[in-house]
């Protein structure tokens, strides 16, 4: 198949040619700021979508997940600009948005589709240790307290009450009572 008539080229082609013309009508301080940058994250997703194109079926995971990451890119200078009110209209905001969230559903589920083929897959899938999926397997419901506690309900009636750490994200167990019902 022409790579002209891959879904994602049309679509990358389209966000470069929108962001071109919308940058044209953005005032001289932010054509050549946010306008710049805009520019080139939009033609560094067609350049990197030509190499993941170009690589081998077998090495193609590597390229692809660098393609996300600048699609992601792209989504977070499209949303600037709008913070910024660059846009000379919302709808153009709202055009260049909903093209850059399609292309970037596209190359996750390209990305996803490489990684169920290839043997990457430990190396893009998170592990998670073994006693947090069984806390996982065994919550049956959630009940978010005062002052930062987590009180857990498990299946077996046993209550575990953690306590949450914002700063690092943890979860420390306080105590653990079982009930008698």
């Amino acid at each position: 198949m022409k790579r002209e008539n891959l879904p994602i080229w049309r679509c990358l082609q389209q966000i470069l040619v929108q962001v071109e013309l919308s940058v044209k009508g953005f005032s001289r301080y932010n054509k050549y700021s946010i306008g710049a940058e805009l520019r080139q994250s939009a033609l560094n997703c067609n350049r990197l979508l030509i190499q993941a194109l170009n690589t081998p079926a077998e090495n193609r995971l590597q390229p692809v997940t660098a393609l996300q990451a600048q699609c992601d890119d792209l989504k977070l200078l499209i949303q600037v600009g709008k913070e910024l009110k660059v846009y000379t209209s919302f709808s153009q905001f709202q055009m260049l948005a909903q093209q850059a969230v399609s292309a970037g559903k596209q190359v996750g589920q390209w990305q996803r589709s490489l990684s169920k083929k290839g043997g990457d897959t430990q190396a893009s899938k998170p592990r998670l240790n073994d006693s947090v999926k069984t806390l996982k397997a065994a919550v049956s419901w959630l009940k978010v307290q005062e002052h930062g506690h987590l009180k857990i309900g498990l299946k077996k009636r046993v209550v575990t009450q953690l306590k949450i750490d914002p700063g690092a994200a943890l979860l420390a167990p306080i105590f653990t009572t079982r009930t008698n019902t």
